[in-house]
């Protein structure tokens, strides 16, 4: 909701039993990413349709040039969208994007214009018989992308990496010979890595290496040109968040109830530099680092402030440090972060005087939304909302037009969206009202 982070995960594992998972295919949730434009619109995967939606009215978006709403529906050719989009590296004058649907296709879509599209941006009438990309099988978490290459993660096992040809950068355009190479190899598979099982989260791309988290309980490190293994390293349980990076350290939680700090050096890390510690259930969001403080939440209701500065041993000693029960039911999205509003010179504050430590908030599987002061954990307040929440939350920030806001996803076709003003955390608008 990374990962604004758009299209609905079909993902919920509820039971991994002596090395065996189950998976619940019976709940989707939207898939929200907010789009840099000048209106701070919200992309929305949602089962079998793509829209963008206004943060500020919660109504569906027709932008500054669109003769209509922005809306794509899926369901006449069977597509159901559980991924973020990728805007490509724009040629010419249209904004092209690469959309993900379940049953393993991948298309092309004109965003100004709202349609499926060709290679040059041109609107089809209709998706094309055959999608620029067939996908090995299904997918329904992130792609990672660098200049080059798309890595797609597949639910059951693999990730595969694609060749952006001609929507590459950094390359001539004007010599011919290479236009035409690229050209021939657009979207060409370029490698697969085989992995036991699924690649639910999105992987970590940095410094040419991808880091690969699955559900066989292995983090993998990849090299991104040739799709080679470079490591890989078992952990306690499962894998379903992408990992995150700081100090020379990756940090991920696994469903074996753990939070693992890994140290990346020039060789594979062993199990005696490895430091983890127990959290009171499983882990399914990527934490979130801010000034030396990781803020993680798991499915046990808890939610994690951690002082990493001197690293994830001492963590748990340090005064800065708290873990708070939010007595609100499992947590399964990422905690959202916030700072306290900066306020000019000369200028009272505008926002409440708990909010001047910086605030955590989190949406909970029993429907609630709290907001906890982010230097002790204290709980601020809470919201109903009576749905299951397990997409990540969407912060859309003041502007001249908007108060702050918070965007939550439920789990219900009728609440699809729910946003609520930051400051008075009361609720402004749902999604479909």
């Amino acid at each position: 909701m990374k990962r604004l982070k758009l299209g609905l995960l079909l993902i919920a594992a509820v039971t991994i039993t002596a090395g065996c998972l189950g998976r619940r295919t019976d709940v989707s949730w939207a898939d929200i990413h907010p789009l840099n434009t000048e209106q701070q619109e919200l992309f929305v995967s949602y089962k079998t349709d793509l829209y963008v939606i206004n943060p500020i009215t919660g109504n569906l978006s027709d932008g500054d040039t669109r003769e209509a709403t922005w809306q794509i529906e899926g369901n006449e050719f069977g597509a159901e969208f559980y991924t973020s989009p990728i805007f490509l590296n724009n040629r010419g004058d249209e904004r092209l994007m690469l959309v993900a649907d379940y049953n393993n296709r991948m298309w092309l879509i004109n965003y100004d214009r709202a349609c499926f599209s060709n290679l040059v941006g041109s609107c089809l009438s209709a998706p094309p018989e055959t999608p620029p990309i067939q996908l090995p099988g299904h997918t329904f978490a992130d792609f990672a992308q660098d200049d080059e290459r798309i890595y797609v993660p597949l639910s059951e096992h693999n990730v595969i990496a694609i060749k952006k040809g001609i929507f590459a950068t950094g390359w001539d355009e004007t010599d011919e010979d290479e236009y035409d190479r690229r050209d021939r190899e657009t979207f060409d598979i370029a490698w697969e890595f085989e992995t036991d099982r699924g690649v639910w989260a999105q992987p970590l791309l940095l410094d040419g290496v991808l880091y690969i988290p699955t559900m066989d309980h292995h983090l993998y490190a990849v090299d991104t040109e040739t799709g080679e293994e470079l490591w890989h390293i078992q952990l306690d349980g499962a894998l379903a968040s992408t990992p995150v990076v700081h100090n020379n350290r990756l940090y991920i939680g696994t469903f074996g109830r753990s939070l693992y700090e890994i140290p990346l050096n020039n060789g594979q890390p062993s199990e005696d530099t490895l430091v983890h510690i127990d959290v009171n259930g499983w882990v399914w969001n990527s934490p979130v680092i801010i000034d030396d403080m990781l803020y993680l939440a798991d499915l046990g209701g808890y939610v994690h402030a951690l002082d990493i500065s001197q690293g994830l041993a001492t963590a748990k000693d340090s005064p800065r440090s708290w873990s708070v029960n939010a007595k609100g039911g499992g947590i399964r999205a990422e905690p959202l972060v916030l700072d306290a509003p900066t306020v000019r010179e000369g200028e009272e504050p505008d926002f409440p005087a708990e909010y001047e430590d910086g605030v955590v908030i989190v949406g909970t599987r029993e429907g609630q939304v709290i907001w906890l002061n982010r230097a002790t954990g204290e709980i601020i307040d809470r919201q109903e909302i009576g749905e299951e929440i397990l997409a990540d939350l969407v912060f859309i920030p003041p502007s001249d037009e908007n108060e702050a806001l918070v965007i939550v996803s439920t789990v219900k076709d009728n609440r699809a969206l729910v946003a609520f003003f930051l400051n008075t955390r009361q609720q402004v608008w749902t999604y479909p009202s």
